[in-house]
């Protein structure tokens, strides 16, 4: 006998995968790295969402997009400690500079600007 642990419909599985995102944001809430990507990470899904060309795209394919972007960000922190050690000033000079580019306008994001937070 399989039992099969996840939800067979669109709407219940849409409401687990944010509950599991929610727990996952959660358990990192109290770094400021983590904080600090995930504003950043978040920032960027946020701008893209809002692209026209993706306002008026076929709303299936948008949901389908925006269902696939759901829990991404978190599954890339991760990554992002691993990064820390090589990344120049550390973890804090990381955590400021994904401060500053989720401060950025969608329109200065997309110009790539150099920050004085971000060394290269």
């Amino acid at each position: 006998m399989i039992i099969n642990f996840f939800p067979s419909n669109r709407a219940s599985l849409c409401l687990f995968a944010g509950a599991l995102m929610f727990l996952s944001a959660e358990s990192f809430a109290s770094d400021s790295l983590a904080e600090a990507f995930l504003a950043q990470c978040l920032k960027v899904q946020s701008c893209a969402k809002a692209k026209p060309e993706t306002e008026s795209m076929n709303p299936e394919l948008r949901q389908m997009i925006e269902t696939r972007m759901q829990g991404q960000c978190e599954a890339q922190l991760p990554k992002i400690r691993a990064m820390q050690d090589n990344y120049p000033g550390g973890a804090e000079t990381m955590a400021e500079c994904y401060r500053a580019l989720s401060e950025l306008s969608c329109d200065e994001f997309e110009a790539r600007p150099r920050l004085s937070e971000c060394p290269e």
